[in-house]
């Protein structure tokens, strides 16, 4: 579902000829190798403005605090917030949201 909301903000930023990255960061850098990330991303066939990175597990967490995601590891699977976070062109953390129900439009920063 996250993938899907981020391809609808994807359009909509490109709707209104505004340039955007997406940044994807994996919260389990242990399973999540580039090469997976890379199969991954092929696999979905997702653009090249869309990049999947893993850390280590101390870079990981520290991406996690800073967003203030949330994972839980338990029989070989992470249960994890649904958090979209938009940064500017400065790289300022300028609105996050959680969860699926809200509106695009907020998303889509000029």
């Amino acid at each position: 579902m996250t993938l899907q909301k981020l391809r609808t903000i994807d359009e909509a930023y490109r709707a209104a000829g505004l340039p955007a990255e997406f940044v994807l960061v994996t919260l389990d850098p242990r399973t999540d190798t580039p090469g997976r990330l890379r199969q991954f991303k092929a696999s979905r066939d997702l653009p090249d403005r869309w990049h999947l990175l893993s850390g280590d597990e101390t870079e990981t967490h520290q991406i996690a605090r800073f967003l203030g995601a949330r994972a839980a590891f338990g029989d070989g699977h992470i249960d994890h917030d649904a958090r979209i976070s938009v940064f500017d062109a400065y790289g300022r953390l300028v609105r996050t949201v959680e969860g699926w129900d809200f509106d695009v439009a907020t998303m889509v920063i000029r």
